[in-house]
């Protein structure tokens, strides 16, 4: 799923030349609602991932991992480690609700 949002993406942004400034918005509204729904699943996935380190008895944090997730956002767009790092924290503060 991620791919084929991404590809939709650029073919908005390479077909943007006509684009009205309602069309432009509707696009970034639909990019904006496949990240939400990435992010709960993301969330969901983060949850299973506890459980699973609490059942072998692997400590939930892991440093190395986290640094790995924001060098592949980093890899995907330069500077967007902050973002794996928000997304990162939006996960541990809500693993339990």
């Amino acid at each position: 799923m991620p791919k084929m949002c991404v590809s939709v993406v650029r073919q908005t942004v390479m077909n943007s030349a006509g684009l009205e400034l309602r069309e432009i918005r509707h696009a970034i509204d639909g990019v904006d609602e496949a990240i939400a729904t990435l992010l709960a699943s993301r969330l969901q996935l983060s949850r299973l991932a506890i459980l699973s380190k609490a059942q072998r008895g692997v400590p939930v944090l892991d440093s190395v991992r986290e640094i790995e997730i924001q060098r592949n956002y980093d890899r995907h767009a330069p500077g967007a480690s902050a973002v794996a790092a928000t997304i990162l924290r939006w996960c541990k503060a809500n693993h339990d609700r």
